[in-house]
């Protein structure tokens, strides 16, 4: 549990620092720009617009020289990496340090993004740290840390680091499980699921601690040390029995719509793989063998076979055990 326990309050603290600094520095700037346009517009525009330009080119600077694997959200780059594909560069310090910064500048700069996709990825980083002992040139050497350096328990730390980056973007823990088992990783054992929620756990604590801190003030002008960029105080509050139905005819269209996503995807990549196949002497595969679409775990030097077992299909279509 010593792992969980560092990756969730790491990454609930770097979440935190990202939000402290975005109020500060938007705050810094848009208060700024109402003092100036009371004396003239044209100077509280040249300020915004300045403000806006040189932390957008600090990012920039940053993913373009010093670490270009941290461009983009991060959340494709830790689910490849979970399924199989090594991106070189993906999980470094320089790409933590990069992310965070890149982070900051581009969310305080008025772009459209967001640091939910992000936060994925420092967790990532952070989990992919902690399992080398540290940072290179300062890693500690102990026999116990070097039971943890080999892919599965790295990648199984990875996956640790991506659900307490969720659960400290959407201050959801149990939507950060939910997240690693429906969309990042494909191998979830039982004792990985409690690692994860207890990281998310440790996750929820310190950012309530650390919000506790800010409630007293000590988080600068603007910093407040709130998590969620809309406002969710004001609004209607009773409610009527009668409401219910939209929100269960949209349930039900939702799971319809899911399930025929699904069957839908299921027959096209079936039916790619028949094309493919067909010429090799394989004949028809099964469309309804489910198995057909295993994936094979990963290789030694880390790529995924995606072939269907097809030896396996074959059998069962002619009642043969498997």
């Amino acid at each position: 549990m010593i792992y969980p326990l560092i990756i969730g309050s790491l990454t609930g603290f770097f979440a935190f620092i990202i939000n402290l600094s975005v109020e500060n520095i938007a705050g810094f700037k848009f208060h700024t720009t109402n003092q100036l346009s009371e004396s003239s517009t044209f100077v509280a525009f040249f300020f915004y617009m300045f403000c806006d330009v040189f932390l957008t080119m600090i990012a920039t600077f940053l993913t373009t020289f010093v670490s270009p694997a941290a461009a983009g959200s991060g959340i494709p780059d830790v689910k490849a990496y979970l399924n199989g594909i090594n991106l070189p560069g993906a999980l470094l310090v320089s790409t933590l340090f990069t992310k965070v910064i890149g982070s900051i500048c581009a969310i305080a700069g008025g772009l459209a993004v967001g640091k939910e996709g992000p936060t994925v990825h420092i967790g990532g980083c952070i989990a992919a740290i902690a399992g080398q002992g540290g940072i290179e040139g300062f890693q500690l050497k102990s026999k116990w840390l070097k039971m943890f350096q080999n892919d599965r328990d790295r990648r199984d730390l990875i996956t640790i680091g991506a659900a307490a980056g969720v659960a400290a973007a959407f201050k959801a823990p149990v939507g950060g499980v939910l997240f690693v088992i429906e969309e990042a990783s494909s191998w979830m054992r039982p004792k990985l699921l409690w690692r994860c929620f207890f990281g998310n756990a440790v996750v929820h604590i310190t950012l309530r601690a650390l919000r506790t801190w800010c409630e007293d003030g000590g988080c600068g002008k603007f910093g407040k040390g709130g998590f969620i960029i809309f406002n969710i105080k004001e609004g209607q509050f009773d409610y009527s029995p009668y409401e219910i139905f939209p929100v269960i005819l949209i349930g039900v269209i939702g799971g319809l719509l899911g399930t025929f996503s699904s069957r839908s995807t299921q027959r096209s990549v079936c039916g790619v793989a028949q094309t493919r196949l067909a010429g090799d002497g394989f004949g028809k595969l099964d469309l309804c063998c489910a198995d057909c679409l295993d994936v094979v775990p990963p290789s030694n030097d880390g790529h995924v076979p995606t072939l269907p077992r097809v030896d396996h299909c074959r059998r069962r279509r002619r009642g043969l055990p498997r």
